[in-house]
């Protein structure tokens, strides 16, 4: 998928603007960074992954003088000059982390409660418990692309820190799945007091941040013939046409690579 990714939409971006965590893209196999990611590479391994990634961006921003970290995993799809467009609203200088915002709140702290006094909906998905912040507050829903300003990567290293020990700060600072990086990385932001929110006029505007995508296997099966035709009805049905991002979060996995050449093919 990362292969299809750097073929298509991220082919007129120079590699040294991502930053690949795990597998044969990593970083270290381009002579990007020196040093290998300690990590696994399963689902289980994301926090630990991402706290690699949030590393190597510190160093990474300084080098191409960058503005933003778009956070991203390979079943997205990015239209780069849309999320410029949007970015360029705010000021990459001020800390901050533009998301989608609310993942890992209890129950009991949503307002939707009325400070715990209305019992908890079955559609109401409770995580465990990671932080205190984000167990009462909510925090970052990584399932989305989101975006991390200059200011706020300047600040993810304290004075001083090595990146053993930010590494290790980043994974002790949580105690939920480490399959949940976005949950890890937002008990890091509310330590380092970085706002997070999806309120700064996203999806307000003439661009949607981002559409998820779903695979009707019943209708379409599950052959390159079947994505063509998929991909041009969501087309047709102008789903796409305002979006900078998709989540091929419906999609089975063996697939997302061929909706990322269709996509650019029928609508680069």
């Amino acid at each position: 998928m990362v292969k299809a990714q750097l073929e298509t939409w991220g082919s007129g971006i120079p590699r040294e603007n991502f930053i690949i965590v795990g597998g044969k893209y990593d970083d270290v196999n381009f002579g990007l960074v020196k040093e290998p990611m300690p990590c696994g590479d399963t689902l289980e391994d994301s926090a630990c992954k991402e706290s690699v990634m949030l590393d190597r961006a510190i160093s990474r921003a300084k080098q191409l003088d960058a503005d933003w970290l778009a956070v991203s995993q390979d079943d997205k799809y990015i239209w780069p000059s849309k999320v410029q467009k949007e970015l360029t609203k705010f000021d990459s200088g001020k800390p901050m982390v533009l998301t989608p915002f609310g993942c890992g709140q209890a129950w009991k702290y949503h307002t939707a409660s009325l400070n715990g006094t209305l019992p908890q909906p079955n559609d109401f998905h409770e995580t465990p418990f990671s932080c205190k912040a984000v167990y009462e507050q909510g925090g970052i829903c990584g399932g989305p692309v989101y975006f991390v300003s200059r200011g706020a990567i300047d600040l993810l290293h304290t004075e001083g820190q090595t990146t053993a020990d930010f590494l290790k700060e980043y994974i002790e600072g949580s105690e939920s799945y480490t399959s949940a990086s976005d949950i890890y990385s937002s008990c890091l932001m509310y330590k380092r007091q970085i706002p997070m929110s999806f309120d700064f006029n996203l999806d307000k505007g003439l661009i949607t941040m981002q559409v998820d995508v779903n695979h009707d296997a019943r209708k379409f099966g599950l052959t390159l013939e079947g994505v063509k035709a998929a991909v041009s009805e969501t087309l047709e049905s102008k789903k796409w046409k305002n979006a900078a991002t998709v989540h091929f979060s419906g999609v089975p996995k063996k697939l997302i690579s061929e909706y990322i050449r269709e996509l650019h093919d029928q609508y680069p």
